[in-house]
């Protein structure tokens, strides 16, 4: 199975499942483990929904080379109105067609991580501050979105040299 099979599979397998969320479920909270930014916030079924269909709303622009400048926040808010199922099938839709239409797997890709600093760097190591010339460059972000960021970038730089370098 390819890198572009998996993405499908993933995305029409995570499809499924919204689908049977009925529609007295978008509205409960989530358990007090579910894993978030802040430890201490509340949040809905619908708000994790519509995180994905944040994700999924990116990768046609994504793939299609466009830069977070160019895009702007088409995709901030509510991504999912008044019915969210058919929303979120419409972001998906559209999020499989743009990777079954991807004819070249070395085109340049833009990612984007919300919350992420300007400096990842690799994974595993600290985010956010980096030692110059004997002070700190502080290059933002929040240690949670850094982590995060930096533990998505670094494997797909792995592949991108060992793709590269063979």
């Amino acid at each position: 199975m390819n890198e572009q099979d998996l993405f499908i599979l993933a995305d029409t397998t995570l499809l499924g499942v919204i689908n049977q969320i009925h529609s007295d479920q978008w509205t409960m909270t989530m358990p007090p483990d579910f894993p978030t930014w802040d430890p201490n916030a509340t949040i809905t079924l619908r708000e994790v929904i519509n995180y994905h269909a944040y994700d999924e709303a990116w990768v046609p622009d994504t793939l299609s080379g466009k830069t977070i400048e160019e895009v702007g926040k088409a995709h901030d808010g509510d991504l999912l109105g008044d019915d969210p199922k058919q929303s979120f099938t419409r972001h998906v839709e559209a999020a499989v067609a743009a990777v079954r239409n991807l004819d070249d797997l070395d085109r340049v890709v833009h990612l984007s991580y919300a919350g992420a600093g300007h400096l990842i760097g690799k994974a595993y190591l600290p985010a956010g501050s980096t030692r110059v010339a004997g002070g700190r460059l502080e290059t933002g972000g929040t240690p949670q979105a850094n982590a995060a960021a930096q533990a998505d970038a670094w494997p797909q730089v792995l592949r991108f040299l060992e793709a590269a370098l063979r």
